[in-house]
């Protein structure tokens, strides 16, 4: 069964089974589609498959034309001040 949470700033799920790079490579073509043009500040937790996802998205974002800008590990309240210094 599939087991996957979509909130607001984050989606939960296990990797390799609910959120893999596929999907995260097709999220982020999505989300690029919707925000295009522009460009996007993306970040990930200390978590070592986050890596993986994070690059799989900003890898589809950049795919739909996005300009993508990567904090690497940073926590949400950091990216969100770091966000508006840009």
């Amino acid at each position: 069964m599939v087991r996957m949470a979509v909130y607001v700033q984050d989606i939960r799920g296990t990797v390799n089974r609910d959120i893999d790079c596929a999907f995260a490579l097709n999220l982020g073509m999505l989300i690029g589609d919707y925000l295009r043009p522009g460009s996007v500040l993306i970040g990930r937790d200390a978590y070592t498959p986050s890596q993986m996802i994070k690059r799989a998205i900003g890898t589809g974002l950049m795919a739909a034309g996005i300009d993508v800008t990567d904090f690497g590990v940073a926590t949400v309240p950091l990216m969100h001040h770091n966000l508006q210094k840009l």
